[in-house]
């Protein structure tokens, strides 16, 4: 008995070594993952760090354009408001020189109707004087006429 009690503690020391040994090497093994975990962890968490960096420097970029593209609105918008006023000012120029371009017209035509009434006076007394003219003309060879009968007459009665 004595015999099967050491042989039974013979296999269990060995089973014990056998279970240490595997103990030993899963404990290893485990410290090798963690080890692997905390070098993937501690990556990750560079990773994590850079990503940040990154991030804080893309929201410092986009502020940047934000505040410019805000600035570009502002100046556009003023630029917008001059342009606009400027046009009205024209509008309203446009329409004083309007204004006074149809007064010069009316006062054109006004007086563009008294010269063609001044125009047809002149023909008419053009027209009055050609008769006149003629008139003279005719009492003119009349008298020349007369005037030549007359010298005839004077010289034949001398002789």
């Amino acid at each position: 008995a004595m015999v099967e009690a050491k042989s039974a503690m013979a296999t269990k020391r060995e089973e014990n070594e056998a279970l240490q040994k595997d103990l030993g090497k899963a404990e290893s093994a485990f410290a090798d993952a963690l080890s692997e975990k905390e070098r993937d962890n501690h990556a990750l968490r560079n990773d994590l760090d850079e990503a940040k960096r990154e991030l804080a420097s893309l929201e410092s970029k986009m502020n940047e354009a934000v505040a410019s593209y805000e600035s570009a609105m502002v100046e556009a918008k003023s630029a917008m408001t001059t342009k606009r006023e400027e046009n009205e000012a024209l509008q309203k120029e446009m329409g004083e020189v309007e204004s006074a371009e149809a007064k010069m017209l009316e006062t054109h035509e006004v007086k563009l109707n008294a010269y063609r009434e001044a125009l047809d006076q002149l023909k008419k007394d053009l027209e009055m004087g050609n008769v006149a003219t003629m008139a003279l003309e005719a009492e003119k060879k009349r008298l020349t006429s007369e005037v030549e009968r007359l010298k005839k007459e004077r010289e034949l009665s001398r002789k």
